[in-house]
Parts: C-alpha cells; sequence; structure tokens
C-alpha cells in the first residue's frame, strides 16, 4: 500500500468556504479530493503549463492581462522582495491610477487583492529568480567591500 502524505494551505477561513463551494459544484465530495484532482493535473497534465500561461489563456480577461502588466511594471521587484502585502499597503493607488490611464478600468480593491495573489502564484519563477539575483548581486558587493 502507498503511503499517503498531507499538504497544508495557507487561506483563510472564508477562502476555505468558497473552496468547499466550488468542490462541490464540481462534484468533489470533499476538499480534500478537489486538492489531490489539482495536484494531479499538476503532476500527470498540462497544469504547470497552464499555470506558467495563464495570462496568455482565453479565461483570463483582458482586465486582468492589464492589470498584470501594470504589477509587473509597478510592483514586481517589491513582490519579489516583500509579498504581496506591501502593495496592499503602498501601491494600490499607484496601480488604480496607471491602469485607468491604460484602460479605463479600476477594479475593486478585493478584486485587485485577489488578483495580487493570482499574479503572485503565476509569476512564482520569475519572481523567485528575481530575488535570487538581487540577493545574488548584493552579496557579491558586500564581499567587494570586505
Amino acid at each position: 500500500m502507498k503511503e499517503r502524505k498531507y499538504a497544508r494551505v495557507n487561506v483563510t477561513e472564508k477562502e476555505l468556504e468558497q473552496i468547499d463551494k466550488i468542490a462541490e459544484n464540481l462534484g468533489y465530495p470533499n476538499r480534500t479530493e478537489l486538492y489531490t484532482a489539482c495536484i494531479h493535473i499538476l503532476l500527470y497534465g498540462e497544469g504547470n503549463t497552464l499555470l506558467l500561461n495563464h495570462q496568455r489563456t482565453k479565461e483570463c480577461s483582458s482586465e486582468m492581462q492589464t492589470f498584470f502588466a501594470v504589477i509587473d511594471d509597478i510592483a514586481f521587484p517589491v513582490i519579489a522582495m516583500r509579498g504581496i502585502a506591501p502593495v496592499y499597503t503602498f501601491l494600490l493607488d499607484d496601480i488604480r491610477r496607471e491602469l485607468y490611464n491604460r484602460s479605463q478600468f479600476v477594479p475593486s480593491d478585493e478584486t485587485m487583492k485577489n488578483w495580487l495573489k493570482i499574479y503572485a502564484n503565476i509569476r512564482r519563477p520569475q519572481l523567485l529568480n528575481y530575488e535570487t539575483e538581487i540577493r545574488r548581486q548584493r552579496y557579491i558587493e558586500e564581499e567587494a567591500l570586505a
């Protein structure tokens, strides 16, 4: 018999309630079965490609694509080095202004917060590469000064 492993997720109680509803609507008896299906799609399907190319899929709205482009321009380094929380605190007004300038569209704060979570997950490889490169450069500079 195969040994099963368990994983934790970092979501709010409200998000768990939403996941339970999604699982039910999709026909899964519980969230564990839904999570297992998602993991299997990532492992054995084309899920990793879908996630990495999400911004190019038809399901991704043009508004979200514009939002991602604005985040790339305004907040990418902040997210890479500090996560998405500082973006909520310091950059939402700048993002809102730039979205309006580019598309005459301004989503709600709640929508932007949700899209930031999606952005951070989709761009995770690029964010990690950026962070690693910055930390490497800092190390080289510190060593040169020592």
